[in-house]
């Protein structure tokens, strides 16, 4: 059972995403409002196939940070990503301990190989990666902190990258 996240990401769930229409059109009509930027999150956005095309084309309006749990970037997906190399594009990968067994029982099993496994491939296609850490306050020790920094770093996401974020009490959290 994964215990970190807001909204359930599996297939099983009923689909509530915008169909990529409108989300151009939302995009749009927000760069037209004075936004700056635009978000999107799920479940897991990369369940939607369409999603690497619809950011390309919601990019051009604003740039555009997609929250996901990094475990779908098989080689197809990976394919399907390399269009978004070099525009402003960021993904968000959810990583909330060094030690493996800790990050899984929150996120699922095999999360933190698969996250540790995609983050430098993304990286190398030229796609901005940030790592985000959730958790409650005072859960992660110095230590853990500095182990963590160690592991983000070491696959190329520099501090400023790492956002570190306390558990919001609402939805599944």
């Amino acid at each position: 059972a994964r215990t970190q996240c807001l909204t359930e990401p599996a297939p099983r769930v009923p689909e509530r995403a915008l169909d990529p229409g409108e989300m151009v059109r939302v995009a749009r009509e927000a760069a037209e409002l004075g936004y700056r930027d635009i978000g999107i999150t799920g479940g897991e956005p990369f369940l939607l196939r369409h999603l690497p095309k619809t950011l390309a084309a919601v990019s051009e309006y604003l740039p555009t940070l997609v929250l996901t749990n990094g475990t779908l970037f098989n080689e197809t997906r990976l394919a399907d990503l390399a269009p978004l190399a070099e525009r402003p594009v960021a993904l968000q990968i959810s990583l909330d301990s060094p030690d493996p067994d800790v990050n899984d029982e929150m996120r699922g099993p095999d999360n933190f190989a698969k996250v540790i496994d995609a983050i430098p491939r993304l990286r190398d296609l030229g796609i901005s990666v940030r790592v985000a850490t959730t958790g409650e306050p005072g859960r992660l020790t110095e230590d853990d902190h500095a182990r963590l920094c160690a592991r983000h770093r070491g696959v190329g996401v520099p501090d400023e990258y790492h956002i570190v974020r306390q558990t919001v009490r609402r939805g599944r959290a």
